[in-house]
């Protein structure tokens, strides 16, 4: 694919037009084991996070592959970060957490983030 053609279509499918929202897929430990982008037209406009939520999680279980499977909205500013596979979902939080990068780092509960203690100092 030509390096134009890659532009062009990044560009379109991250316009307002093709507005996108994503679902996390979690496993019975509640880690992320992959994430789906859906059309944010399959939600209503002006709803709260958890009406939009309830569209978009119906519309998933309606869908043959995603049946009996456990998704999670992420994105909009709720849930802490935007989930990623491999991450995990906090029901005390209602957050996403990235995994850890190395053992000296310190969980900041308020980002829902791990943090590099050298750089706290």
């Amino acid at each position: 694919m030509s390096k134009f053609l890659t532009v062009f279509l990044l560009l379109l499918l991250t316009s307002p037009v093709f507005a996108q929202s994503t679902y996390a897929e979690l496993g019975n430990d509640d880690e992320v084991k992959q994430v789906i982008v859906i059309d944010s037209a399959l939600e209503a406009s002006g709803q709260t996070f958890t009406e939009k939520e309830a569209l978009g999680l119906a519309w998933l279980e309606s869908f043959g592959p995603t049946k009996g499977k456990k998704f999670m909205k992420t994105g909009e500013g709720a849930r802490k970060n935007q989930a990623g596979i491999g991450y995990k979902y906090d029901k005390a939080l209602d957050a996403f957490i990235p995994p850890k990068l190395d053992e000296s780092w310190v969980f900041d509960p308020a980002t829902a983030r791990w943090k590099d203690p050298k750089e706290a100092k």
